[in-house]
């Protein structure tokens, strides 16, 4: 659609009839993030189940959270839980009980919680440097 840029007809009224896959503000879908985790490290997303329980934090490492249209990733780095959320000035360091809590605070709270399973979670190498500095983490 957009190979003979973005700027011709066809491509302005393709834009122009929306998308259930984007919103206005550019926020994607779970289909779009979903997908996007599958091809590049083979990771999918499940829906966590209606009662969040504590052996969530022990079985898996890695969860994507999201309410309306903001998403932030809690995830497991050399052994520590890390809330990754964009609105937090750092990385938040979160003990398995915390996170525990935390979760079922947020379904609480009518988030959606994804369970992120089969494949690779990616290393950091930052993560690698930034873990023992405490600039890098609350």
């Amino acid at each position: 659609m957009f190979a003979n840029g973005t700027d011709t007809p066809d491509a302005i009224r393709f834009a122009a009839e929306g998308s259930n896959n984007v919103d206005q503000d550019g926020n994607f879908s779970v289909q779009v993030l979903s997908r996007a985790l599958k091809q590049k490290f083979g990771l999918q997303l499940q829906l966590a189940p209606q009662e969040v329980t504590q052996s969530l934090a022990t079985i898996y490492d890695a969860f994507v959270c999201n309410f309306q249209s903001h998403w932030f990733a809690i995830r497991k780095l050399f052994g520590v839980w890390l809330n990754c959320d964009s609105t937090l000035k750092k990385p938040k360091v979160m003990t398995e009980t915390y996170l525990s809590s935390f979760l079922y605070q947020l379904k609480l709270d009518k988030y959606s919680i994804f369970i992120v399973t089969n494949g690779n979670l990616p290393s950091s190498e930052f993560a690698e440097v930034s873990m023992s500095d405490p600039k890098y983490v609350v």
